[in-house]
Order: C-alpha cells, then structure tokens, then sequence
C-alpha cells in the first residue's frame, strides 16, 4: 500500500510542480515547486528531504510572499 504523504505529493506536484531538466555541462532532471502557503510547502519539503526558499515577494504589496523547493540530480530522478 502507498504512503499517504507519497500519494499526497504525488498529486501536489502533478498540480503544482514543475518537471525540467536542468541544461549545462551535466544535465540532470529537476523538480521544481513554487507556491504562496508556506505550510504547504514545507510539508513537501519534508517529505522530498529539502530546504525551502523565500519568502520573496512579488508584484504589489498586498501579495502573498511565494517559496519555492527544488530537488535536482539523482534525487529528482529518484522521485520522478
């Protein structure tokens, strides 16, 4: 049976995630999140085993501040 916080990251990053590969001398795949709710992400970040970034602040000041995660190499293909 699947993890209940797998099958929910799954779905989250279906949604909200972005899947690259990032391009320089060693290519290497990319998951990328960028959201408003810092609670949110953390619990991503929790279970991708990474840092969150921000908050940086965008547009007029009454905008919520956006975080982003990113996972990238052996561990970002690992998930994918």
């Amino acid at each position: 049976m699947i993890d209940d916080n797998i099958a929910w990251l799954a779905g989250f990053l279906e949604g909200e995630g972005s899947f690259s590969q990032h391009s320089g001398h060693a290519p290497s795949p990319v998951i990328q999140v960028s959201y408003t709710d810092r609670d949110i992400l953390l619990r991503a970040a929790r279970i991708l085993g990474c840092r969150i970034y921000g908050p940086h602040y965008y547009g007029p000041k009454h905008h919520k501040p956006s975080y982003y995660i990113r996972v990238a190499g052996p561990t970002a293909a690992m998930w994918m």
